[in-house]
């Protein structure tokens, strides 16, 4: 039950027990039941990491190409090294965007909803269906400059820099300030239903800006994207400085 929910009640387990062994328990019993169960399930979850090592040898015993990196940090010389991040990219998956995808890659970041918390890394293409293709992926503490850093380094590491790479995101914490220090020939884009609500917060919504908005992105040439840059100057020179 606990591995199936964050919290549970009391009573919940006391009407879990009498249903399935017909025996009724006390609140106190109850509570000493949770507690041992939490310290069970806690238990478990920590020893997780220890086998990621056992898992990532695993992976590449199976086949050398598969990518897995772990980094672990050291706080002391007599302290347990403590868990860092972890990166993998399977040899097939990197092996089949290379070959039949576009070169185009979606990045993101979201929080690990853990005990221990976190951060997943993502790295996901299109196939030739126009179906999501996952690449690689990360877990790290937090996302900042240094973290994605190491991700994207890792990433461009397995499917190479012959390629000239179209990286989309949102304005993720330090993402922007890699793209601009680090990559070369990688071109970077900013995802527009992210930009657009960054510029609602900025320069509040309505359906003008919007649409002139929409437009430019969706503009095929330079003199189209053009004019309607010129427009949103007009009605507000400090949002076409912003964009």
């Amino acid at each position: 039950m606990l591995a199936r929910k964050d919290t549970i009640k009391l009573s919940d387990i006391i009407s879990e027990i009498k249903r399935i062994y017909s025996v009724e328990i006390t609140l106190s019993r109850a509570r000493k039941a949770r507690q041992i169960a939490m310290e069970i399930v806690d238990s478990s979850v920590a020893k997780q990491y220890n086998l990621l090592w056992r898992y990532s040898e695993e992976l590449r015993n199976k086949n050398k190409g598969n990518t897995c990196k772990i980094n672990v940090n050291r706080i002391g010389p007599t302290l347990q090294p403590r868990f860092g991040s972890f990166y993998f990219c399977f040899d097939a998956i990197k092996k089949g965007f290379v070959s039949a995808c576009r070169p185009f890659i979606g990045v993101d970041g979201c929080h690990l909803k853990t005990k221990y918390g976190g951060t997943l890394l993502i790295a996901v293409g299109r196939d030739p269906n126009d179906q999501y293709f996952p690449l690689a992926f990360g877990v790290c503490e937090t996302e900042t400059t240094e973290s994605w850093r190491w991700f994207m380094t890792l990433l461009l590491d397995d499917i190479g820099q012959d390629n000239k790479w179209v990286f989309i995101s949102d304005h993720k914490n330090g993402l922007i300030e890699v793209f601009e220090e680090m990559f070369e020939g990688v071109q970077h884009r900013l995802c527009l239903r992210h930009l657009y609500a960054d510029f609602k917060q900025n320069f509040g919504g309505g359906i003008r800006y919007r649409d002139l908005i929409m437009r430019a992105a969706k503009a095929t040439y330079v003199q189209a994207w053009e004019a309607k840059m010129q427009e949103l100057k007009s009605i507000n020179i400090d949002a076409w400085e912003w964009l």
